[in-house]
């Protein structure tokens, strides 16, 4: 399975470090992975006009529409990395999120599994976990992804803070079988 891993950080901390390792462990599965480092990308700002609705075409020609959109169409599962921030994905992330509305109908058509993963600084019961990890599935729902019920979200604030338990692994390894 060809798996791509979408990073949102926006440095090179807790999810940077978490990709690397999932990466390792879903290579060792056999599958195909690649990691797109958005903060690495530059692309334009979503700007909202939807004619992408009408047409499935983004009208802003840059490196998203380039290099990323065929990306995701050659994934068969992505992974979905990212910090916490107010609540909710990053911009980075959340740019990502809106510049990929154009391949809605494709991705209704053409069902991919996803994961994901969570990294913020408050314990999972305080609530921005489970924002943020509302947020995804609203997502996935309507993107029509096969949204892995095995999310992962961790605590830590400074980078190298999270450790990659046995129960992380497991998740990990159960998410594109």
């Amino acid at each position: 399975m060809k798996i791509l891993i979408v990073n949102g950080s926006h440095r090179q901390g807790n999810s940077s470090g978490f990709v690397k390792a999932a990466k390792d462990l879903l290579e060792m599965q056999g599958h195909s992975v690649e990691v797109l480092e958005l903060l690495e990308k530059r692309f334009e700002i979503c700007n909202g006009c939807l004619a992408c609705e009408e047409t499935g075409v983004c009208t802003i020609n840059d490196l998203f529409t380039v290099e990323i959109f065929p990306q995701l169409v050659a994934a068969d599962g992505f992974v979905f990395a990212t910090p916490i921030y107010f609540n909710t994905v990053t911009a980075l992330f959340k740019n990502f999120i809106d510049r990929t509305n154009c391949l809605c109908e494709y991705f209704g058509e053409n069902q991919k599994k996803a994961a994901v993963f969570l990294v913020g600084q408050l314990d999972e019961s305080e609530g921005s976990a489970a924002s943020a990890l509302n947020y995804l599935k609203e997502y996935a729902e309507i993107m029509n992804f096969d949204l892995s019920d095995n999310s992962i979200f961790v605590t830590a604030r400074e980078a190298g803070e999270i450790e990659l338990t046995e129960d992380i692994k497991s998740k990990i390894n159960q998410w594109f079988l």
